[in-house]
């Protein structure tokens, strides 16, 4: 987390005021492997979950940081999930895996940076709820409504598997 991209992170969450959502990285079940900028301390870190095993990701990363802070913060569906494919170039994906394909305009992908979206949506509900209740949707605002809506798959609090849980909205 003292890396420049980072620092810049956390300087923009904390003075500004953004929100900043980041994929923790595909680097394997393995302890210390959080990636720039999901290791940043104003970051919210990213894991995959395996919607159909109900269990985290083979491929994602896991805390804690080199400086033991624990992350990810959350998980989410990050396996199988159907996402657009570029259209007027043939990426490496389709040329040496065919079968990832889904039709002419998507694939199905696996990854944390499949994940981060889901996150992303659940952090921007909470920011449109905060503003619309007259409450400045900030890092830690937000970071809140997500700790208090989200499925617990550690009931003792956040580890450094599964962060928080899955951020639920509710409709």
């Amino acid at each position: 987390g003292i890396d420049p991209i980072s620092l810049v992170v956390d300087y923009l969450s904390e003075k500004l005021g953004f929100v900043f959502v980041a994929a923790v990285g595909n680097y394997g079940n393995i302890p210390f492997t959080v990636g720039i900028p999901a290791c940043a301390r104003r970051a919210l870190a990213v894991g995959a979950f395996d919607p159909v095993n109900m269990k985290i990701a083979e491929f994602s990363s896991l805390g804690t940081t080199i400086d033991l802070r624990v992350k990810p913060d959350f998980i989410a569906a990050g396996v199988g999930i159907i996402s657009c494919k570029p259209v007027t170039v043939k990426c490496y994906i389709e040329e040496y895996h065919p079968e990832v394909v889904y039709n002419q305009y998507y694939m199905e992908l696996s990854g944390t940076s499949m994940a981060t979206p889901v996150v992303s949506a659940a952090a921007a509900a909470y920011m449109e709820k905060l503003s619309l209740l007259g409450v400045k949707p900030t890092y830690t605002a937000v970071l809140d409504e997500l700790i208090k809506n989200c499925y617990r798959i550690n009931q003792l609090g956040k580890d450094f598997v599964s962060g928080w849980g899955a951020p639920i909205v509710e409709p």
